[in-house]
């Protein structure tokens, strides 16, 4: 049989190990991040605002506030 060699330890403890950090980052952090009171509070605000909360990150970038003012603009015109 062959002897595996210390490298292929390595890689596997390196792959496992970024493998936790994502499962830790997953699974501890955001849901506490969004179990947060500020975070709580965002959220009732978007709501009662009619903004869905899963969309703003695409909406905060720099560019889609020309795109979304067409969008708009277009919705208009159609009611």
């Amino acid at each position: 049989s062959q002897k595996k060699s210390p490298a292929v330890f390595l890689r596997w403890g390196i792959f496992v190990g970024c493998w936790l950090g994502i499962g830790y980052l997953w699974l501890v952090v955001l849901p506490r991040e969004s179990a947060s009171e500020e975070s709580q509070q965002q959220w009732i605000e978007w709501n009662e605002k009619g903004i869905d909360p899963s969309a703003t990150y695409y909406s905060e970038l720099e560019c889609h506030t020309r795109i979304l003012s067409r969008w708009k603009e277009q919705q208009a015109r159609h009611d």
